[in-house]
């Protein structure tokens, strides 16, 4: 990381932190059953405040707190139990109330136990795992293999309109004012990277101004 590049991060974690003193800035609060790789983690932390699922975590009725789980690995017990709606182990329990609930649940796809056996696996039991998966699927659950689709998913979707797009991928953190610039530009789209953080004022503006967001990929 260069000098210039460690500024940017200093600066972007201070405004942070003054953001949180005033109160404004509230991070949701993410579950992660399974254990995250470092880059991924490292994105998730400038999002979420991140809880591991552990022995302390027993009943559903605690999992109901969280507002987004992350499934980093996807055991076949848990997937069945989920896919049948059968609340027998802490996990399930947990995964089936945040979506009772209409939370957010992402499963990451190279978590998913089943996979592995794809080249050695009869056939038919194969399949058969797999329409459990679709069956997650039909329940809100968001199969994902990188951080840009987890990112996509943290502003509203909207149909990518025609026209110019403000780039403002050499910004780490959105303001409302960067944001401004883009009506004075005859843009209705913005084009940021993937590991952008919005300010909840930027946050604000993009729905009021029904403004189209595009996450970059990780350069």
């Amino acid at each position: 990381m260069t000098g210039q590049q460690e500024l940017v991060e200093q600066v972007v974690r201070e405004v942070e932190k003054r953001l949180k003193e005033s109160g404004s800035f509230k991070r949701p609060e993410a579950l992660i059953l399974g254990t995250p790789g470092p880059e991924i983690k490292n994105y998730l932390e400038t999002q979420y405040l991140l809880h591991f699922f552990g022995d302390s975590i027993k009943e559903a009725v605690e999992c109901s707190r969280y507002d987004v789980i992350f499934l980093m690995e996807l055991p076949d017990l848990l997937l069945v139990q989920t896919a049948l709606g059968l609340p027998y182990s802490p996990q399930a329990k947990c995964v089936l109330s945040a979506l009772l609930r209409g939370k957010k649940v992402f499963a990451w796809r190279e978590g998913i136990e089943y996979h592995r056996y794809r080249d050695t696996a009869y056939k038919n039991l194969y399949l058969q795992y797999q329409e459990y998966e679709d069956k997650l699927v039909k329940y809100g659950v968001t199969v994902v293999e990188s951080i840009s689709e987890i990112a996509a998913d943290d502003l509203p979707h909207k149909l990518q309109p025609e026209g110019e797009s403000l780039d403002l991928t050499g910004l780490h953190l959105i303001r409302e004012s960067d944001l401004m610039k883009a009506p004075a530009r005859g843009a209705a789209s913005i084009l940021v990277r993937g590991e952008a953080i919005f300010t909840p004022l930027a946050r604000d503006y993009i729905a009021n101004h029904n403004l189209y967001v595009r996450r970059a990929a990780k350069r």
